[in-house]
């Protein structure tokens, strides 16, 4: 896919594996790019980097999905290719670890991907030519004794 004149959204593009991301596909001069992480900080440091808009956001909750993808639209135009990255490890632990630990990690690692298809597959579909990409973890393939919860919703089938 040509992504020179694409709008591309990057979710925990400020750090991890999100941030060679954002640098790799700014190499590909898109029309836009759209680094989003919880952490300002880290959002803004990328876009000096690589340009863009930096947005900061609480992908857990739905509406703050919806949120990135107006705020990419009015400031870009329409979202071409959304990379649902963002992803915690915290808290770590086996199956002991805390309910609201396994809801964290159930809302950003695989709602967040859900939310965001639900807002942006519709238009995508009619515009053609889009695309929405998870990225998953090796972590979810090789079971880590000692972060179950982040292995468990960061596993990606086919």
């Amino acid at each position: 896919m040509e992504l020179e004149i694409r709008i591309i959204v990057v979710t925990g593009g400020g750090s991890g594996i999100g941030r060679p991301l954002v640098e790799r596909f700014a190499q590909e001069s898109p029309r836009g790019i759209v680094v989003v992480d919880r952490d300002a900080d880290a959002a803004e440091a990328a876009v000096r980097q690589v340009g863009g808009l930096a947005v900061t956001a609480d992908l857990t909750r739905e509406a703050e999905v919806e949120r990135v993808i107006a705020e990419a639209d009015a400031h870009f135009g329409p979202v071409d290719v959304f990379c649902s990255n963002a992803g915690i490890v915290p808290p770590v632990g086996g199956f002991d670890a805390p309910d609201e630990g396994w809801q964290q990690h159930w809302n950003i690692q695989v709602m967040a991907h859900m939310c965001a298809a639900r807002a942006l597959v519709p238009a995508m579909a009619a515009r053609g030519e889009s695309n929405l990409l998870n990225v998953a973890s090796a972590a979810g393939l090789l079971m880590s004794p000692g972060a179950v919860p982040y292995t468990v919703t960061k596993r990606r089938t086919s």
